[in-house]
């Protein structure tokens, strides 16, 4: 058994190294998204978070497109006039 688990491991090894570059490029694609969309780490009390996903589950939506949803609201209903 111990045969077959080295010459997987070895197998693995190759693939990853042969694969593993750090000459990684920006396509086309992945710099429309990065022109479209802003990635934001954020740190909610917990109770937020409870309200998010559950508003969210009740929404059939994602948490991300239910906090995009609640901020454009804000901002339409305190434009500056």
């Amino acid at each position: 058994m111990s045969k077959d688990f080295k010459a997987a491991a070895t197998g693995a090894d190759r693939f990853f190294s042969a694969n593993d570059t750090k000459d990684i490029q920006d396509t086309k694609d992945t710099q429309d998204i990065k022109d479209r969309f802003y990635r934001l780490n954020l740190k909610l009390d917990i109770d937020l978070k409870d309200y998010l996903s559950d508003e969210a589950w009740r929404q059939r939506t994602s948490i991300t497109a239910l906090v995009n949803k609640i901020l454009k609201e804000y901002r339409d209903n305190h434009k500056e006039e």
